[in-house]
């Protein structure tokens, strides 16, 4: 009954791999519980995106500004401009 040692390179390959896991988990938790117990920086961050998808929707045609839902507007300068919903307009333009 001869049991194979396992060779040097599956040693390490198998602990380099396991320790690369742990820490991708170990930083995972971290940045989960610093935006979960951090509310304030979460809230800028939520502002910060919604601003940059809003602020895709803004073209200037004819050197006026016109507002275009960043989800139905692809391409501004080909397409037809859709009717904007009454929900939509007010958020953008104060």
């Amino acid at each position: 009954m001869s049991q194979s040692r396992p060779t040097l390179g599956s040693i390490l390959t198998k602990r380099i791999a396991f320790f690369a896991i742990l820490a991708m988990f170990v930083q995972l938790a971290v940045v989960f519980s610093d935006y979960y117990w951090n509310v304030g920086e979460l809230s800028r961050l939520f502002v910060e995106q919604e601003t940059e998808r809003l602020a895709a929707g803004i073209i200037v045609e004819d050197r006026a500004p016109d507002i275009c839902c960043p989800t139905m507007c692809t391409n501004a300068m080909t397409e037809v401009k859709p009717v904007i919903s009454p929900g939509f307009a007010p958020r953008v333009v104060p």
